[in-house]
């Protein structure tokens, strides 16, 4: 199973697994998955212990993290939105991919993470 959310990139890891026999699962926007969304973070966890795949490979956003967020002076009021922003982000999509690989250390499985 592989987990990309960023739509604006390829799934170069999925192009590279699959010729080696990898059963591949992409879910991300183009495959009609957005992590913003409750349900589809509940049915992704869901599909997770249904399916109990050998690997997870995860690649959440990491644009409000970035060091060039720095480059640009920010008024008080942009520094509050982005601490909003990334409060958000870790409350929804990062504790969901926690989750997962933590379901996937427990149960002895493969897990990993991109930083894009």
């Amino acid at each position: 199973m592989h987990m990309n959310r960023d739509a604006r990139r390829s799934a170069n890891l999925s192009t590279a697994m699959a010729p080696a026999g990898w059963e591949i699962m992409s879910f991300d926007y183009n495959t009609g998955w957005d992590f913003t969304i409750g349900s589809h973070r509940r049915e992704f966890l869901q599909l997770l212990d249904a399916t109990c795949p050998e690997f997870v490979w995860m690649a959440p956003p990491c644009t409000i993290w970035s060091n060039l967020q720095n480059l640009t002076p920010m008024t008080p009021q942009r520094q509050l939105a982005l601490q909003a922003d990334r409060d958000y982000e870790e409350n929804t999509h990062l504790k969901m991919c926690k989750r997962a690989y933590q379901k996937q250390q427990r149960e002895r499985r493969h897990a990993g993470f991109e930083q894009s």
